[in-house]
Formats: structure tokens, C-alpha cells, sequence
């Protein structure tokens, strides 16, 4: 390549090269709101935010988290047990010639020889508000189990979750309609768990659970579906 960088392993792999200008997983919007049913457009507007938009969220204290199941059609949005609040971002992937804010601070730019303007911009670190990924897998369980924890190592730092391909679904229908009685969750997303502020791990569930029983039981479902656990870089 006549600019750029590009750098690599021991076994003289690619692992970045500058001219491939991939893009970036950036933070484009964000808020707070309160835990409980939140449809997704509710969060804001111009334009609202719709299932499709690729949308992160953590919680600030120790719960669950996944997409409502109770809202249908086009008011789709995100359940979150209580406890703390809940805090959103809307990330889009963006090539370097398309982040604000890279000639500002600390970093490294690398430009295609025409010129140091955003429009000449290859790849760059000093994009503000860019994404790393932590974890990412899928929800399938090993095994017979219905959950599996990943640690957090730096618990102090804010963590989001994915909420695309997460699922919460909880009926509770009285012996009036139905014998026996049923109280009954589908559950597959997160579990933020928290020691004082610290966040310690994430475990990811995904289960059905029978509350009725005694002891409640709790089975396993099948599910290739990714998850996918990232930090925010400022």
C-alpha cells in the first residue's frame, strides 16, 4: 500500500491494515431512563429508535435485562427488573472519514496522502465515544444448564449489552383460566450482578422457569443466538 499502516503477528497475519478503512462500532446517541417495560421509540426522537437500530444498554444496580416480550408489533422496547436505572446507546459502524472529533486529543491518524481533512482520514484512535467489544458468543448453554457467568475484569468502567436477540416473556394466568395456575418466564438475556458499585460479572440466561413449582425449576432452552458484551471508550 502506497499509505497507511498495517501490522502484524508472529505468523505475518494481518491484523490491521489501514487500507482496508473498516469501520468502527461508535457511540451516535445516548440516555437514562427508568427501569421497567420501555418501548424503544419512547427513548427519543428525530428519528425514534426502532428494533432495528443496533441499541446497547446496561443497568446501574444489580437485574435483569433483555427485550420485552409483552409489547408487540411496532412497540418493541427493553424490560428491565428493579433496581437503578437504565442507560442506552445507539451505535452505528462508521469509517474513519465519517468520526467527528478525531483531530482532537491523543492518538494515532493515518491519512491516504491527499491532504490531513476527515475526508483524507484512513483509520484513526482517537475517535471519541467508540465501542470495544468485551465478550461475544452465543446464548447456546452447555450441557443441561440455563445460565453461564462472564466475569468482569474492570467492573468499574460502564459495560452494555446487546439487546438485539434477547427475549423476556413472563405469564401469569390465574386457576380462574387455567388449572393449575401458571406462573411461567422465558428468559433469555442478562443478569448484571453488582458488588457494592462494582460490577463483578454478567450472566447470561437463558431459561425457562416455572415459578410455581417447588422448588421453582428452571430448564434450558436452545439458542444459537449471539450476545455480545462491550465497554465504551472515551
Amino acid at each position: 500500500m502506497a499509505y497507511g499502516i498495517k501490522v502484524v503477528n508472529v505468523d505475518n497475519r494481518v491484523i490491521l491494515d489501514s487500507s482496508e478503512n473498516s469501520p468502527m462500532l461508535i457511540k451516535v446517541r445516548n440516555g437514562t431512563t427508568s427501569v421497567g417495560a420501555t418501548s424503544f421509540a419512547s427513548l427519543t426522537s428525530s428519528p425514534a429508535l426502532s428494533f432495528n437500530d443496533m441499541i446497547f444498554a446496561r443497568r446501574t444496580a444489580s437485574g435483569k435485562i433483555a427485550e420485552d416480550g409483552s409489547l408487540y408489533g411496532t412497540t418493541r422496547g427493553i424490560y428491565a427488573s428493579s433496581g437503578g436505572s437504565l442507560q442506552w446507546l445507539e451505535v452505528k459502524a462508521l469509517s474513519a472519514s465519517a468520526i467527528t472529533g478525531f483531530n482532537s486529543g491523543y492518538g494515532l491518524n493515518v491519512y491516504d496522502g491527499g491532504g490531513t481533512a476527515l475526508s483524507n482520514l484512513m483509520f484513526t484512535t482517537a475517535a471519541s465515544n467508540s465501542i470495544e467489544v468485551v465478550s461475544v458468543g452465543t446464548f447456546e448453554m452447555p450441557g443441561t444448564t440455563y445460565y453461564k457467568d462472564v466475569p468482569i475484569v474492570d467492573g468499574t468502567v460502564p459495560h452494555f449489552i446487546l439487546i438485539t436477540g434477547t427475549w423476556r416473556f413472563h405469564l401469569v394466568l390465574p386457576q380462574t383460566f387455567v388449572t393449575p395456575a401458571t406462573n411461567q418466564e422465558v428468559f433469555r438475556g442478562y443478569e448484571y450482578i453488582y458488588t457494592g458499585s462494582t460490577l463483578t460479572k454478567i450472566r447470561l440466561w437463558n431459561a425457562s422457569t416455572n415459578y410455581r413449582a417447588t422448588p421453582v425449576s428452571n430448564y434450558g432452552l436452545d439458542s444459537q443466538t449471539a450476545y455480545m458484551i462491550v465497554k465504551l471508550r472515551s
